[in-house]
């Protein structure tokens, strides 16, 4: 496979394909992404970013076909604490263009679904490891202990109401 060469791919556009003149064939190309690639978005959520991107390309007549490998690490807010959490993301992901997708298209911009599938590859819930959280937090949080809800508790009735089904 040869390197996509920069007449196809704009440098100052780190995922947009030039189309037009795109030979037959099988190409790749790599970036390495930081936490401006996902702060262009509006995305304040991530923190620092060290993500791996390779994209294979093959042109085939008038059907294009992206394979991309997202592999690195995301830094978000710790759900818990706050604090920065460190994430791996590794993810892989097919997109296939066919001529009635492209008409009237000169490039086509990877960019967004990099951005989704990095952002899909992070689990919903981010928190550190036992133990790991800010200690000032958790100590602002109760210790995180989980005692029994008081019987002072508005959820007290529900465990009488579960109790009465039984």
């Amino acid at each position: 496979m040869q390197p996509l060469k920069s007449v196809y791919c704009k440098m100052d556009e780190i995922f947009v394909i030039q189309l037009n003149g795109l030979p037959d064939g099988k190409q790749r190309f790599h970036r390495d992404l930081g936490k401006e690639f996902f702060a262009s978005f509006g995305n304040s959520d991530i923190l620092d970013a060290k993500v791996s991107v390779d994209v294979k390309l093959e042109k085939s007549g008038d059907c294009i076909g992206f394979n991309v490998s997202l592999d690195g690490t995301l830094t978000v807010p710790c759900d818990r604490c706050l604090a920065p959490l460190e994430m791996e993301v590794r993810d892989t992901f097919d997109i296939e263009l066919k001529a009635e997708d492209l008409q009237d298209k000169e490039e086509y911009d990877l960019s967004q679904d990099v951005y989704d599938y990095s952002c899909l590859a992070l689990p919903l819930r981010r928190v550190h490891a036992d133990g790991k959280c800010d200690p000032e937090v958790i100590k602002h949080l109760g210790g995180g202990s989980k005692e029994p809800v008081s019987g002072d508790s508005p959820f007290a009735s529900l465990g009488a109401l579960l109790k009465d089904l039984k």
